[in-house]
């Protein structure tokens, strides 16, 4: 259980950790604070980076002296985890250099969020297959 914490869960909601220690330890004014939302530190993908280091890892693992996995189930997850790592740094990349405006009124998340929707799964994906990798 702790290594499941320490190395999915705690990057998974270190941005909003981050958001609400500033919020409580800082004075911020009524207009900063409704724009101070959850959302914010991930709506551009940057989830993204969390999935990235998943990716990273679990490659790391893969080709340790030490794993003994058959010869086409290492194929397939080394191709999926290089599918899901390009996939995450162009999402991570695409949406630093486009930021998405705040959401319209009557708009639904998922369909104004792309990069957030897309981090998402992407991050399922490679904790996945990094959990996958690491207890064989």
């Amino acid at each position: 259980m702790g290594w499941f914490m320490t190395t999915i869960l705690v990057p998974i909601f270190a941005p909003n950790l981050v958001l609400w220690m500033w919020a409580s330890w800082t004075h911020i004014s009524q207009e900063d604070a409704k724009r101070l939302r959850q959302i914010t530190p991930i709506k551009d993908g940057q989830l993204c980076w969390i999935a990235i280091a998943f990716c990273a890892s679990a490659l790391y693992e893969l080709f340790e002296p030490t794993r003994s996995l058959e010869p086409g189930l290492k194929s397939i997850l080394l191709a999926g985890l290089v599918v899901v790592l390009g996939a995450s740094s162009v999402v991570a990349g695409g949406g630093a250099a486009f930021p998405a405006p705040e959401r319209p009124n009557g708009v639904p998340w998922h369909h104004h969020y792309k990069a957030l929707k897309g981090s998402l799964i992407l991050t399922v994906l490679s904790a996945i297959s990094y959990s996958l990798v690491h207890f064989n």
